[in-house]
């Protein structure tokens, strides 16, 4: 059995308390709802959604999960400049998908299953890009709500820093275990692989993280 050394309360904290991402400028969905979401969306832990509907489009899938996708979002990608294309991407597929649908608790599922696949293309494009020296350096102000504390970039930068050395799959099956708290079986399924890939996967990145955890 895989150990499952948690992060620290200080930095799950940081994650869910001082990260926040503006999604005023997402581009229009292709829906006739007008989109008017808040100007900063906290990225917290988001609680089970008691919706009796589907949302009947995007926009209103957006102005209902926007925050859930986000916080996905960034807790994969680990910066706050890719996440309003992600979101918009995102949301792009719903409204091709979302008449298929007929429950609430089956729209979120997909929603994260669709946002840990865009993330994964879109870490692999930044992998590549900074191969070839096209990627920005990595900036403490990218993580968090610009309001948060220097303290709090200063916490979050080396854990991104470190999940930016492993490979993407094991990087998105340490966030999902460990930032996502979700069970193995649904780490493998959101990564599209087996139960024991997750493991070896896990295996791979506890060994770089849980150093860097305890070093925080």
């Amino acid at each position: 059995m895989i150990a499952s050394p948690v992060p620290q309360p200080s930095i799950l904290k940081a994650l869910s308390e001082n990260v926040r991402v503006d999604l005023d400028h997402c581009a229009h969905y292709p829906s006739t709802a007008v989109l008017s979401p808040p100007r900063h969306l906290q990225l917290v832990p988001a609680a089970p959604q008691d919706c009796e509907a589907v949302p009947t489009d995007a926009g209103d899938a957006f102005r209902q999960y926007g925050r859930y996708v986000a916080t996905i979002a960034f807790r994969i990608m680990g910066r706050r400049d890719e996440l309003e294309d992600l979101v918009q991407d995102v949301f792009l597929e719903v409204h091709r998908t979302l008449p298929t649908l007929r429950s609430a608790e089956a729209l979120r599922g997909w929603l994260a299953t669709i946002t840990v696949r865009t993330a994964r293309h879109r870490l692999r494009r930044r992998r590549l890009k900074s191969f070839f020296g096209l990627t920005e350096t990595l900036d403490e102000h990218d993580l968090a709500d610009p309001n948060a504390s220097a303290e709090t970039g200063a916490l979050l930068a080396p854990v991104f820093a470190a999940l930016d050395t492993l490979p993407v799959p094991v990087r998105i099956a340490w966030v999902l275990r460990h930032l996502e708290g979700h069970p193995l079986e649904r780490v493998a399924q959101l990564s599209g692989c087996s139960l024991a890939a997750v493991k070896r996967r896990l295996v791979k990145a506890n060994a770089v993280m849980d150093e860097v955890v305890a070093d925080v």
